[in-house]
């Protein structure tokens, strides 16, 4: 039988990213006729009508991408029995797992046949690739260490290796080395102690919340910026932003919600996905927003409580479970009123005569609250979850910005003009490094 379309996708439109990359990469291996649903339907078109007969007649062989949002499809029954109903000498089924393997969970059908686990940002999509393409071409994958290679080689990449690369290739990959240099380079101005401890720590097997601590205006949310964007890539590593904006959680279950967001699953598999993410690469989460608020009690529960309580249901592993090869790595900022020691004394004093009533004096029983909230943290962290503060950030004068910009590799009117760009605004450290960054990496992150 003659078929129009080599490979029909049935996928959730949750994953397009996943799935148009994964055209890409079809269509590089030779993989040519494929269908893919927004790249062949029009307006109008019979979506049931379709879907019988390309998944019916029109396809030699399909790839069901399993997602949670494509197990809750209204489609996804209706593509598989389709494909089945029809199935003929030849014809393959090969399932993509986004999950951790869950006989409970895949639909009936799809149990019987071997799947491909290719988890999200898994460590080798190559590797993944060529194991789809197996499936998709009949073949015998071979060797577990040579399916990196067969995956390049298919796609065409490793020939691509030994020509030549054109011009506008060769400039492009020195712009963004040349802006992740620059990025990193911001953060030497005078923040070398805290970024050189925090890629020391993130380098360490064991898990941690590490704080970045210091008066507003600082360069809290910068330093939380370059994280994303400048932290080593080795060892392998998934780095999320776990959004609390508007406010930090103040209950377990809305804390869960916000961690299960951001590693993109469901709360109630949580743990399951983080023992997943776990067996392949190091996971570093990324708390926003910086933490300023009088009331500490839910940040101290999350760090001593929920979170521990979380990694021991997580990391219980069992004989069906992949080895654990990664670590977690928690990252919250916290910073409090600009109040001087002095002030600090003086406030204590005053304490007896209520002159903390004031304005002044709400600033400083702030600080004082923040400042034991984190002994606090500090004292009640579980073994399990140690509290790393790395040193405060303080206020980067003029003089440290000029010593810093001459290592540059800039001449002297480039270093000067950087400088007076740099303290051109207000002066305060959070405005002076932004604007060293605009200068020096103008596509930086911005959270």
């Amino acid at each position: 039988m003659r078929y129009e379309f080599e490979v029909f996708i049935s996928y959730a439109h949750e994953d397009g990213a996943f799935v148009r990359d994964l055209v890409r990469r079809l269509r590089a291996a030779g993989i040519e006729k494929t269908w893919l649903d927004e790249e062949r339907m029009r307006g109008g078109d019979d979506v049931v009508g379709t879907l019988n007969t390309v998944a019916g007649t029109k396809a030699r062989h399909a790839l069901f991408v399993v997602s949670d949002a494509w197990l809750a499809s209204d489609y996804a029954d209706h593509e598989l029995r389709v494909f089945r109903q029809n199935r003929q000498a030849g014809r393959r089924a090969v399932p993509i797992l986004r999950f951790p393997r869950d006989e409970e969970k895949l639909k009936p059908g799809l149990g019987a046949l071997a799947s491909v686990e290719w988890l999200e940002d898994a460590p080798d999509p190559d590797a993944r690739f060529w194991l789809v393409y197996c499936g998709l071409r009949d073949l015998e994958p071979g060797p577990r260490d040579t399916w990196h290679r067969r995956g390049l080689e298919a796609q065409g990449k490793a020939a691509a290796k030994s020509l030549p690369q054109a011009p506008s290739e060769v400039a492009a990959r020195a712009v963004e080395q040349a802006a992740r240099r620059s990025s990193q380079q911001v953060l030497t101005c005078d923040r070398d102690p805290q970024w050189g401890k925090l890629v020391t720590r993130a380098k360490d097997h064991r898990n941690e919340a590490i704080f970045v601590v210091g008066p507003q205006r600082q360069g809290h949310r910068f330093f939380l910026e370059r994280i994303l964007s400048c932290l080593p890539r080795d060892p392998l590593r998934r780095t999320c932003i776990v959004d609390w904006r508007p406010r930090p959680p103040q209950a377990r279950g809305p804390a869960r919600a916000a961690l299960a967001a951001a590693l993109e699953c469901s709360a109630d598999r949580l743990e399951r996905t983080l023992r997943g993410i776990l067996a392949h690469q190091n996971l570093v989460l990324v708390h926003l927003p910086v933490f300023e608020e009088a009331r500490a009690e839910p940040l101290v529960y999350y760090y001593t409580r929920w979170i521990p309580e979380l990694l021991d249901a997580s990391l219980k592993s069992t004989d069906e479970d992949p080895v654990r090869v990664g670590s977690v790595k928690l990252i919250q900022a916290v910073r409090w009123p600009p109040v001087g020691g002095l002030e600090l004394g003086l406030a204590r004093l005053a304490l007896p005569f209520g002159l903390t009533a004031t304005r002044w004096g709400r600033r400083c029983l702030k600080v004082r609250a923040t400042r034991s909230m984190l002994r606090t943290l500090r004292a009640a962290a579980r073994p399990e979850l140690p509290i790393v503060r790395l040193r405060e950030l303080d206020p980067i004068p003029r003089k440290e910005v000029e010593e810093w910009a001459a290592t540059l590799d800039l001449g002297p009117q480039q270093q000067d003009e950087l400088v007076d760009y740099a303290f051109d605004g207000s002066g305060e450290t959070d405005d002076v490094l932004r604007r060293l960054a605009e200068k020096l990496d103008p596509q930086g992150v911005d959270l």
